[in-house]
């Protein structure tokens, strides 16, 4: 006896299953999956926290530009309120308030904190306050419109 037709009526729901979500009743109900993206051109919409919680490695290569910044010197153990310029999510350099500029690679974390030395061999402690700060929204809005979302 062949099974062919059988075995081949199985794999075809299953398949249904995995795809549909759905029995194999013949029901093309999709609405047990969830899309990452509508295929159809339209957007996702997601809040800019939870953009910056769950896709951080994907919009960090976006902040770039120059912010004030909290910078924590371990050498004078004081904290300044300076502008540092920014890279593709790394401090590149501190305007240290004295007409000089510091260089760094200190790459900024998920929670708005880095940490460094400078070209004087220095450390530093940075913060940037990720829930106000102009140069982290404009990297998540242009993250969001490269990868089809719509921030909220």
């Amino acid at each position: 006896m062949d099974h062919s037709p059988r075995l081949f009526i199985v794999a075809f729901c299953l398949v249904s299953l995995s795809l549909a979500g759905a029995g194999c009743s013949g029901s093309s109900d999709t609405s047990l999956v969830e899309p990452i993206n509508d295929v159809s051109g339209g957007v996702t919409a997601i809040t800019k926290s939870d953009a910056l919680a769950d896709h951080w490695y994907g919009i960090a290569p976006y902040i770039t530009g120059t912010e004030g910044v909290e910078a924590y010197s371990h050498d004078s153990g004081s904290t300044y309120y300076l502008d540092a310029t920014f890279g593709s999510g790394y401090v590149d350099s501190l305007d240290n308030g004295y007409g000089d500029t510091l260089y760094f690679t200190a790459e900024l974390g998920a929670d708005g904190e880095a940490s460094g030395d400078d070209n004087n061999g220095n450390t530093w402690d940075f913060t940037v306050d990720l829930a106000s700060s102009p140069m982290i929204s404009a990297a998540v809005e242009e993250w969001a419109a490269d990868e089809g979302y719509e921030i909220e």
